[in-house]
């Protein structure tokens, strides 16, 4: 078995919507319908591009027209004080009320999340907990695995590459994308990835009914296949600083 899935973190009213539109046009083209991250009430002020008063009404309501999986991103993007995380180290009743905060922002404008994903992938056991006792997500998109599993009561969809690539015959991988921040370099590469393998992209709700009774955990050959991206990726930083 070989599936992708397409994700798109950091919806919001001041994201880069030419970005996103040429982003959009590429997956409709190649019918891909991906995972959509919405940051429910956005504080990062990186995100300053001129806001978009139909958001809500008119863009947010098209991804679902298109059966776009929606998942909550967080609440804020706002990393706590020296740390690189929205949630990780903070209590239970602390995460839920940032969780449940979220949750009914989306509610309030109509959307029901079926996924959750924190920024950054930073979060911590607590976190899970309470997306598992928020019940109306049926899975999280993180973890470092081949295949999807279960992790304290919750589903884990394995999301592990920044960009699309084809590097094993077989597994369940996710690419993560930020359209906010694309080029035309990843824009091309995005669609020739596209083009290529569209009959192997997935629905992320597809993938997720199928394993939705799952008892897998993950095993050696994950943690094996985690360690050899880890691997390559402390390597290519450490390139990457010999070359500056």
């Amino acid at each position: 078995m070989l599936h992708y899935i397409m994700r798109l973190d950091d919806a919001c009213p001041t994201m880069n919507r030419e970005a996103w539109e040429r982003t959009e046009r590429i997956l409709d083209q190649y019918d891909i319908r991906p995972i959509v991250g919405i940051i429910p009430d956005s504080k990062d002020e990186t995100f300053n591009w001129a806001p978009d008063p139909d958001f809500w009404t008119k863009t947010v309501r098209r991804y679902v027209a298109k059966k776009w999986t929606i998942a909550q991103h967080g609440c804020h993007h706002r990393f706590l004080p020296d740390v690189k995380s929205e949630f990780s180290n903070l209590s239970y009743d602390h995460q839920a009320v940032i969780i449940r905060r979220g949750h009914q922002i989306l509610n309030d404008h109509g959307v029901t999340p079926t996924c959750f994903f924190a920024p950054a992938h930073a979060f911590d056991d607590v976190t899970v907990d309470v997306c598992r006792d928020v019940g109306s997500f049926r899975y999280i998109s993180d973890g470092k695995a081949l295949f999807p599993y279960r992790y304290r009561g919750m589903l884990f969809l394995p999301a592990l590459f920044d960009s699309p690539k084809a590097l094993f015959p077989f597994g369940v991988f996710t690419f993560v994308l930020h359209p906010n921040t694309m080029t035309d370099k990843h824009f091309d590469r995005l669609e020739s990835f596209c083009q290529r393998h569209r009959q192997t992209f997935v629905s992320a709700d597809d993938v997720a009914a199928t394993f939705q009774d799952t008892r897998r955990k993950r095993n050696f050959l994950d943690r094996l296949f985690a360690m050899g991206i880890n691997l390559k990726r402390s390597l290519r930083r450490e390139y990457t600083a010999l070359r500056q």
